[in-house]
């Protein structure tokens, strides 16, 4: 199977008289040897479901190659205590698969070559130093500053449903035991605001939003 513009070599492969044929699970190929024992010799046969002719075709071959395709290996308890999670298909989940291909949701975690989906070594070489350069932004600073939009707790509202917990896809917000209290990480934080829409209290705020500025950008979305 290719992908992006790796198809190009399919497309060659074809005009130069490869033929491909596809197969499911349930009707995998069958493969044979046949043994002439006055000559010493033998045969390999490949018997496979041809799906366009709608038959069973037998081919009797030279050489039998087996790729073993590339599977997901990551663990769920490892990616979790990195504050990172899963894709559909259990590979390492990117932020943005456009503007932040190796970055995770939680600052400062980064995935690189196979972690991230099946790929070549050019393109594993290249995830590898856009990681490297991404972790060089974090590690050559003193300081690491937080986004301008970043929640915020107002203690005396709050229940600890721990709803909020729940609801932040960064992993920014804590129980802490001895305060009893919610706290937020604004290096984690990225504003989404997930925790304020789930908060009953009100007590979940994102730092220069206020709720008639939420209305007002309401407002303007709808009534122009």
């Amino acid at each position: 199977m290719t992908y992006g513009f790796l198809e190009s070599f399919y497309t060659k492969a074809r005009k130069e008289g490869i033929i491909f044929i596809p197969y499911d699970l349930n009707r995998k190929p069958e493969v044979r040897t046949v043994t002439d024992k006055n000559v010493s010799s033998s045969e390999t046969f490949v018997e496979v479901f041809e799906p366009v002719i709608g038959r069973k075709v037998e081919i009797s071959a030279d050489l039998i190659v087996l790729a073993t395709g590339i599977v997901p290996a990551l663990t769920g308890d490892l990616v979790e205590s990195y504050g990172g999670s899963l894709d559909d298909d259990g590979f390492f989940r990117e932020a943005e698969s456009k503007w932040r291909p190796v970055d995770s949701l939680t600052e400062g975690v980064f995935a690189c070559g196979i972690t991230l989906s099946p790929r070549s070594v050019s393109e594993s070489i290249a995830t590898a130093q856009a990681a490297a350069q991404r972790a060089n932004r974090i590690l050559s600073k003193q300081w690491l500053y937080s986004g301008k939009m970043v929640a915020e707790v107002r203690h005396s509202l709050c229940s600890l449903c721990l709803r909020c917990i729940d609801a932040c896809p960064y992993g920014a917000r804590t129980l802490e035991l001895e305060l009893n209290q919610v706290l937020v990480n604004p290096a984690r934080c990225q504003g989404c605001g997930a925790c304020a829409a789930v908060c009953p209290n009100s007590a979940s705020v994102l730092s220069g939003c206020s709720d008639q500025a939420m209305m007002e950008v309401i407002d303007s979305a709808i009534f122009g």
